[in-house]
């Protein structure tokens, strides 16, 4: 997370100043490819696995729980069962359930990464939920299955499909299992939402496991996006090229050890470069946004 330095804060350009600044704009372009290129030389992290070391750092109770999908995918969710600064209990003596489930290249710690005062997951736990955390299948929590090695072009035939009908149903199912609750609410961002239809879709009966339903940035059709990756992947990726070497025709933008390298020393608040950070948001996610925090922007696992 970004300190109070005065230095760092300078260097943070806004979304408006990125999106006018062309040679900004350009060099975020070019640090993307250099780093695509280098991250396809450089090893996978070894247990880059941050959600249950902070939440105890937090003193809060946190549980892991593996859950074994239909077609044998082996995923790992995590529970906060109560918050430290409260114990409220429903009429039956539990907590009311609610499931969070992340986006695209995301995992459970989006739901924690900014501390007690500004994550979703802890402000539930405070006000008395049992609260769930899932991880969908490929991530760095979910690298699992029965049969097949995530190293091979098998383990990675999947999409949004399969996530919804297969990921989500299996989470929630154990979800409800474990905490004896008939339904849950249920939260979820992006992507997420896009598994989240394609479930209530393909399965209705599991519209009656829901008692409400909070969706972040629904996403249901592709359209009025501006990332060029976005209209050149379906090209080019899972076909050989030039594009699906430096992405992946497997997993998509592994974490490398290149890439802690890069969040640990360009990226901090203290570096000349962290504004190259910050801009690769805008590049991702479209330029000119008026909806991110400028400071808190860049935390750190």
């Amino acid at each position: 997370m970004l300190d109070n330095n005065s230095c760092a804060q300078t260097n943070i350009l806004t979304s408006k100043e990125m999106a006018n600044n062309s040679p900004t704009r350009g060099s975020v372009m070019l640090l993307t490819l250099v780093l695509l290129l280098l991250s396809r030389k450089i090893g996978l992290v070894d247990g880059h696995k941050v959600t249950a070391t902070s939440i105890s750092n937090h003193n809060y109770p946190v549980e892991e729980h593996t859950v074994i999908t239909h077609d044998d995918y082996i995923l790992t969710i995590y529970r906060i069962p109560s918050s430290p600064n409260r114990s409220h209990l429903n009429r039956a003596g539990r907590r009311a359930v609610v499931f969070l489930q992340h986006g695209i290249l995301s995992a459970s710690d989006d739901w924690i990464i900014n501390g007690p005062e500004a994550s979703l997951a802890y402000m539930l736990a405070d006000a008395g939920y049992d609260v769930w955390l899932g991880n969908a299948r490929g991530n760095t929590y979910s690298r699992q299955h029965k049969h097949i090695h995530p190293d091979t072009s098998d383990f990675w035939r999947f999409s949004w499909h399969e996530i919804g009908v297969y990921d989500l149903a299996a989470m929630l199912d154990y979800a409800l299992a474990k905490s004896q609750s008939s339904s849950l609410h249920f939260v979820a961002h992006s992507q997420g939402t896009t598994a989240f239809f394609v479930l209530m879709s393909s399965l209705p009966l599991y519209n009656e496991k829901l008692r409400s339903v909070h969706l972040l940035a629904p996403i249901a059709y592709m359209r009025d996006h501006s990332f060029i990756l976005s209209k050149l992947g379906g090209i080019f990726l899972g076909t050989p090229s030039f594009l699906s070497w430096v992405l992946g025709s497997m997993e998509l933008l592994p974490i490398t050890n290149l890439q802690k390298l890069i969040c640990e020393h360009i990226c901090s608040s203290s570096s000349m470069f962290n504004f190259l950070c910050s801009g690769l948001l805008d590049f991702i996610g479209g330029w000119g946004t008026r909806h991110l925090n400028q400071v808190r922007r860049l935390p750190t696992v």
